[in-house]
C-alpha cells in the first residue's frame, strides 16, 4: 500500500511539474507579446530577469524589471512585480497587483532634483486588490504604498450591489470601443453603494525628518509650517474634526486616520447629490458620512 501511494505521489509531482513549465512557457511568451506591443506603440522598453508561475497561488511574478524610456535611458527598476488571480476571459474573485522594491534610477532623479534625497533614494513598495463576491455584490478595494523606513500610506474601500458594474467592467475590457458597453458602466457606476472607506498615513521612522527638508526649501520651520496651516484650515469650509485631526497630525507627525461611513442602500448618483446640497454644511456633511478623523 506504501509502495502505491509512493507511485501514485510521484506521478501527480510529475505531472504538476510538467503543467507547471507548461504554464511558465505559455506565460513568458505571452509576456513577451504584450511588452513588444507597449513598446511599439509608446517608445517605452521594458525588460526582466526572469518569470514564474504558481498554478496553486494563481500568481505570475516577474523579477529584476527594468523599465527605459524612448531615449533607451533606466527610469525604473523593480525588485519583483506581481500578478494574482486575474482573469481576462471572465470576473475575478480576487485579483491583486503587487510591486516591490520600485527605485528610480540616477537620470530619474535629476528630474526631479526638487524633491529631497531622502525621499529619492529610499525604495517602494505598492499593493493594489480587488475581492468581490458575487453572490452579495460586495466589492473591496485595498491599496497601500509604502516609501520604505519613511511613510506608509493605505486605503480601503468597500462598495455594495456592484454586480452590475463589475459585468459591464467586463464586457468594457473585451470590446473597449463599444458606446453600448461604455453606457452600461456609466449607468450601473450610478448605481453602486459606496459604503464604507478608511484611510490611513503613518509614519515609518523618517516622516518629521522628510518634512524638515520639504520646509527648508520653501525657507519655512517645523513652527511656521503649524501656524501657517492652522491659519488656512480657519479660512476653509470643513468640521471641527477634521481640522483637529488635521493639526494634530502636523504636530506629532505619527498617524493620521480617516473613516467615513454612508447610510446602507445609498447609491452613488444619491451620494453625489446629497454632497451637492451638504455642500456648504461641513458639520452636517460630517455626519451624514459619519466621519471620524484622528491624527497624531
Amino acid at each position: 500500500m506504501r509502495n502505491v501511494f509512493l507511485v501514485v505521489l510521484g506521478a501527480g509531482l510529475v505531472a504538476y511539474g510538467i503543467a507547471q513549465h507548461l504554464v511558465n512557457k505559455n506565460v513568458t511568451t505571452e509576456l513577451a507579446q504584450q511588452l513588444a506591443s507597449i513598446q511599439q506603440q509608446s517608445g517605452i522598453e521594458i525588460s526582466y530577469g526572469s518569470i514564474d508561475a504558481s498554478i496553486l497561488q494563481d500568481t505570475v511574478s516577474v523579477h529584476n524589471v527594468v523599465i527605459k524610456d524612448a531615449l533607451a535611458r533606466k527610469v525604473i527598476s523593480i525588485e519583483q512585480a506581481s500578478l494574482q488571480g486575474y482573469q481576462s476571459d471572465k470576473i475575478s474573485e480576487f485579483t491583486q497587483v503587487q510591486l516591490n522594491g520600485i527605485r528610480l534610477s540616477e537620470q530619474a532623479k535629476q528630474q526631479v532634483s526638487h524633491i529631497p534625497a531622502l525621499l529619492l533614494d529610499t525604495d517602494f513598495d505598492f499593493v493594489s486588490s480587488v475581492a468581490y463576491d458575487h453572490s452579495v455584490g460586495l466589492s473591496e478595494l485595498k491599496a497601500s504604498w509604502v516609501a520604505r523606513d519613511i511613510i506608509a500610506a493605505t486605503l480601503l474601500l468597500q462598495v455594495n450591489n456592484t454586480q452590475d458594474f463589475m459585468t459591464a467592467s467586463q464586457s468594457l475590457r473585451q470590446q473597449p470601443d463599444d458606446l453600448v458597453a461604455q453606457g452600461a458602466l456609466m449607468d450601473a457606476l450610478q448605481n453602486v453603494e459606496p459604503r464604507m472607506l478608511h484611510f490611513k498615513l503613518e509614519n515609518q521612522g523618517q516622516l518629521p525628518a522628510l518634512l524638515e527638508r520639504l520646509l527648508l526649501v520653501s525657507g519655512l520651520n517645523k513652527l511656521n509650517f503649524y501656524q501657517l496651516l492652522e491659519t488656512r484650515l480657519e479660512k476653509i469650509t470643513i468640521a471641527q474634526r477634521s481640522k483637529k485631526a488635521l493639526l494634530g497630525f502636523a504636530k506629532g507627525l505619527q498617524r493620521l486616520e480617516v473613516s467615513a461611513q454612508l447610510p446602507c442602500g445609498t447609491r452613488a448618483a444619491d451620494f453625489s447629490q446629497q454632497l451637492a446640497i451638504l455642500n456648504t454644511q461641513p458639520e452636517a456633511l460630517a455626519e451624514y458620512i459619519n466621519l471620524s478623523m484622528t491624527g497624531q
